[in-house]
């Protein structure tokens, strides 16, 4: 996106949330239809906090870790 377009992406804030496996996902995933699976919905901003990518990732919430990163308040 840089490369090609001049577009530097500066932050992603993604949305973490268990749902029941649509028919089509599950399929592709091969576990039961309704299963949960973690759902992130992430969107990437560009430096002026614009919006330019959006994505949707499904995971198996038995085979995904996360790490989480906080900072305080004065950083």
């Amino acid at each position: 996106l840089e490369k090609h377009h001049g577009i530097r992406i500066y932050q992603g804030t993604a949305v973490v949330k268990p749902i029941p496996a649509p028919k089509d996902v599950a399929e592709k995933l091969q576990v039961p239809r309704n299963s949960i699976l973690l759902l992130i919905s992430q969107t990437d901003s560009d430096e002026a906090r614009r919006p330019v990518i959006f994505s949707e990732e499904y995971h198996l919430s038995d085979k995904i870790t996360f790490l989480i990163q906080r900072k305080g308040p004065h950083y």
